[in-house]
């Protein structure tokens, strides 16, 4: 037996199946099959009626309460991935939109396309028109270049910046300029993670005694 595909349905066609439930003395499983609807979102239908006309379970959301609260996710969700966008773009809005728009290409997976371009201060039609125009002899060298530097920051477990990247790929024979090093590795989001400092214990009550006893005792010793 296929699976029941989800249907979207209005407040009003909710409403009008409650108040049938209520005005024509059927049960909710009769009403249910006569509409070809499932059981369970009738009753939960009714029930929510019951909410929003105060007469529902103590604490339980009426329907204006529960669309603020799924507007209020929405929104945070996503204020976090506009956090997350220009964390790992690190200052592409100073870069030419060309840079911005491959950066949008490389991250598109992970995040939508609208959010992307209204983060980064582009257009979405100019994204499309740079997305269609198939790449030049620039732009395809740079997509070489980023692999081999993801490649570089992947052996170095992430702790590699641009200036040590750099230095490698000139060991290996590929001379290139640290700004550019630079610029494809903001576009891809690759930055060097950063090192805690070893964490200095303060020296115990005992040892600090031991100390100052063998100063005093010292002391004694030259008077």
């Amino acid at each position: 037996m296929g699976k029941r595909k989800g249907r979207a349905f209005t407040k009003e066609f909710k409403a009008e199946t409650v108040r049938l439930v209520r005005d024509s003395g059927k049960s909710v499983g009769a009403v249910a099959r006569e509409l070809n609807l499932t059981e369970t979102a009738l009753r939960d239908w009714v029930r929510q009626a019951e909410v929003d006309a105060g007469r529902g379970t103590s604490g339980a959301l009426t329907t204006e309460e529960r669309e603020e609260l799924g507007r209020l996710r929405r929104e945070n969700r996503t204020l976090r991935m506009e956090r997350d966008i220009l964390k790992k773009s690190d200052g592409l809005l100073r870069e030419g939109e060309s840079v911005r728009f491959a950066f949008i290409a490389t991250e598109k997976a992970a995040f939508p396309i609208r959010l992307l371009c209204r983060t980064l201060q582009v257009s979405r039609a100019g994204y499309y028109a740079w997305h269609g125009r198939s790449p030049g002899s620039r732009a395809r060298a740079d997509a070489r270049l980023g692999l081999e530097i993801a490649a570089i920051h992947a052996e170095s477990r992430r702790c590699y910046g641009s200036p040590r990247i750099h230095a490698e790929l000139a060991a290996r024979g590929c001379r290139t300029g640290r700004k550019r090093v630079a610029r494809l590795m903001r576009v891809r989001g690759l930055v060097a993670r950063r090192r805690r400092a070893p964490a200095h214990r303060a020296p115990s009550r005992c040892a600090a005694r031991s100390t100052l006893a063998s100063r005093r005792s010292d002391a004694r010793t030259h008077r």
